[in-house]
């Protein structure tokens, strides 16, 4: 067994693995690789030459610290239960602290794998809110380009609040739409249902106080019934973090853009 950063032979084995560990069609895995990967960012475990598991990681900042938003972590069917995806963890973890990372955090992929990463001593970082209701008042509603989103964002985030870079607004721009009205921001999911029943965002944030209203009339403007946005909050579980500094880097209070 290697553990290394992955070269370009890897990658069709790299592409199987992701579609076999979790079902996502073609076109999400290649945006993924277009527009987020890195090698760099990516360390994988060999067997015979072939990557067996993987996992890949984003660039984030939180409390004006380097952190890392460790996702797809996989591993082949045929290889489970040996142990690798925590030799592969704990391999990262000394990496990342070597790179000057203060913390690693994820999101769980389902909720019996929160016990998995409490384990290898992960802690509780921010949980979510879904802000959900009938729609009602329309208001006025003004498209975003991703690069003025990303700036709205910086003074909307909670204190705490996870600062994603570059290649998460890439990959994220490929799926949603960033809009901005009077008083927050919000990121909806260009796959919505066409008969417009509910309106999905990815992310919900305020701009100012009294916001409560708003997402009712967001989805009154774009000619949905109900709703269902994300926001900040701890309504239920939703990230993890690992310190690697010292002292320990203090929970992330919010995680918005988590690919899940």
């Amino acid at each position: 067994m290697i553990i290394k950063h992955p070269d370009k032979g890897d990658y069709p084995a790299l592409f199987a693995l992701w579609q076999e560990a979790f079902g996502d069609d073609e076109d999400f895995i290649r945006c993924f690789f277009e527009t987020a990967f890195s090698p760099e960012r990516c360390l994988t475990v060999t067997e015979d030459g072939i990557p067996v598991a993987v996992l890949y990681w984003l660039d984030a900042a939180a409390y004006g610290k380097k952190v890392a938003y460790l996702y797809a972590v996989a591993t082949k069917k045929s290889h489970r239960g040996r142990g690798l995806s925590r030799m592969l963890m704990e391999y990262t973890h000394r990496h990342l602290q070597t790179c000057g990372y203060a913390a690693s955090l994820l999101v769980p992929g389902e909720a019996s794998l929160f016990g998995f990463y409490e384990k290898l001593a992960y802690r509780p970082a921010s949980g979510l809110t879904f802000l959900r209701g009938i729609a009602k008042d329309p208001i006025a509603l003004t498209p975003l380009s991703p690069e003025d989103y990303l700036a709205l964002r910086e003074t909307a985030l909670p204190e705490g609040g996870v600062r994603q870079k570059d290649e998460s607004l890439s990959f994220l721009s490929r799926f949603s739409d960033f809009y901005r009205c009077d008083g927050a921001i919000f990121a909806l999911y260009k796959d919505q249902p066409e008969d417009k029943s509910v309106l999905s965002a990815l992310e919900f944030l305020p701009l100012e106080e009294n916001s409560e209203s708003l997402p009712a009339s967001i989805a009154a403007a774009m000619g949905f019934q109900t709703y269902s946005f994300r926001t900040v909050g701890n309504e239920v579980p939703f990230s993890l973090y690992y310190p690697l500094s010292s002292p320990a880097l203090p929970p992330p209070a919010y995680l918005g853009w988590a690919f899940d």
